[in-house]
């Protein structure tokens, strides 16, 4: 008889979080109400973020101002998040609590279940607006106090004129600018101590304001930084396989509670790679309608791809967006199994990013004396790159490949069909395959240097593009004594 495998737990913490603040007075209190006046059973991953997200400084104030969950779909987030808002009208004298989606009907679906549990529970509830447009929730406190949760329109006029004690946003992923968020966000000024609540899947590169809370999170995560924001992201590591079920485990912390292993196998098996990422790993993909077929560049991932110290023939690309914000270096080289390794070595932000980058350029090819340096002729940094050349050899033309408009073309198709047939090997980077998604596709296999969202830069992606066009168009020259970058 073959053994039983033992059930698949989800993990109970985050694998990326920001440290703990304040005191967890208000966090344990919420727990104790789901269980003693609720009767909900809370979920080891919900306890979690109602502890670390519920926590309180000197006066009461919240410890915590915004906070963001990212956790795969199913997995429990509309019942925690019904929690927070009942416990803020009941415990804490929250009198008005908004809600909004981009999609309203989700909004609403949410809005339901927290009046069928506070109906449910003999909370005294006072009145329940259900006309479209005006879905309402009031209770009355003992203090006589009434409390109000009610659905508002996700639009830059929907919370005008509001003032809110709490801002839950529902699918942070599908706000596309700020105006929407902005506007919503700050019906809260108001309020001595106030929180936005947002739990979402994992977005795209279309998903402005959710990249960027997701980015200053995973920042003072790593920094161990304790702030305004707190970070929560149940996700697989990015270099789990999509058949590891650690994975699966590390994305839904449901498993084993409500969600079963089985309905994940099932998953893997009918579902397109981009669909599985991001809906059951939480992981971004190469977005939707993306320069790239989705999923592509990522099945190009080798995690432990490196450039050896003996290599030869390798290149190196630079580029920068029009706006000099940022800028981008990658390295290039044609592996002895004939697949070229692409790797984008470091980015620059700010005023100084370009002197970064020249500085740092100039100590890579003299270090590793490359085949082809390469630069977007006309480009933003086509003058910063030939003094780099200029400055590493007699003859200029020998390192340098300016790269025409005309070429990048011709170089994305190239490394378009490089990317299909996997001939392309690259080490996990959501920087660089962010990149590749936002740049705006034209004919199949074509790259325009217009960026698809303007608030997102593409230099590492036009780089990585002619770091390749430079390696197919070099010839391979072996270069003794070279130490790695």
């Amino acid at each position: 008889m073959a053994e039983r495998r033992p059930v698949l737990v989800g993990d109970p913490r985050p694998r990326i979080a920001t440290p703990p603040l304040g005191r967890r007075n208000r966090g344990l209190a919420a727990i104790k109400f789901a269980t003693e006046v609720l009767h909900i059973e809370l979920m080891p991953w919900q306890r979690f973020v109602l502890d670390r997200a519920c926590r309180t400084v000197a006066g009461e104030r919240w410890a915590i101002r915004t906070v963001l969950t990212i956790v795969a779909r199913q997995n429990g987030k509309s019942l925690v998040t019904a929690v927070r808002i009942l416990a803020g009208m009941w415990l804490w004298g929250e009198r008005l609590i908004i809600a909004a989606a981009q999609n309203r009907d989700v909004s609403i679906e949410s809005w339901k279940l927290t009046t069928e549990i506070a109906l449910d529970a003999g909370l005294p509830v006072t009145n329940v607006l259900r006309t479209t447009g005006r879905e309402e929730l009031q209770i009355t406190r003992p203090d006589g106090h009434v409390a109000r949760y009610k659905v508002v329109s996700s639009t830059p006029g929907g919370g005008r004129g509001l003032s809110a004690d709490l801002v839950v946003l529902d699918e942070l992923r599908e706000y596309k600018d700020w105006a929407s968020y902005a506007a919503l966000d700050k019906t809260r000024r108001a309020r001595p101590s106030s929180q936005l609540w947002t739990i979402s899947t994992e977005g795209d590169h279309t998903s402005v304001v959710l990249d960027n809370l997701q980015a200053a999170g995973r920042l003072a995560a790593g920094s161990r930084e304790k702030g305004p924001l707190g970070y929560f992201e149940w996700s697989a590591p990015p270099d789990a396989a999509r058949e590891d079920r650690a994975g699966w485990a590390a994305a839904n912390p449901a498993l084993g509670h409500t969600l079963d292993e089985a309905t994940i196998e099932a998953e893997l098996a009918t579902d397109p790679a981009a669909v599985f990422e991001t809906e059951v790993l939480c992981r971004r993909v190469t977005a939707v309608a993306s320069w790239l077929p989705a999923g592509r560049w990522d099945d190009c991932v080798e995690p432990t791809a490196t450039v050896p110290d003996d290599a030869t023939g390798v290149c190196f690309a630079a580029d920068a967006g029009p706006e000099l914000r940022q800028v981008s270096i990658v390295a290039a080289w044609r592996r002895p199994d004939g697949r070229v390794h692409v790797e984008a070595l470091q980015t620059f932000l700010g005023p100084s990013a370009t002197l970064q980058c020249e500085k740092r350029l100039t100590e890579l090819v003299a270090t590793w004396r490359p085949a082809r340096l390469a630069v977007v002729k006309r480009g933003p940094i086509e003058a910063l790159v030939t003094r780099v050349a200029a400055a590493a050899v007699a003859d200029v033309d020998e390192l340098l490949e300016p790269v025409t408009y005309t070429d990048l073309e011709r170089a994305a198709l190239a490394v378009y069909e490089a990317v299909i047939a996997r001939r392309i090997v690259h080490p996990p980077d959501p920087m660089l395959a962010d990149q590749l998604a936002a740049a705006q596709p034209g004919e199949p296999g074509t790259m325009a240097l217009r960026r698809r969202n303007p608030s997102i830069d593409i230099e590492a992606a036009v780089a990585a593009v002619i770091a390749v066009w430079a390696v197919d168009r070099s010839p391979v020259v072996r270069r003794p004594g070279w130490v790695a970058y």
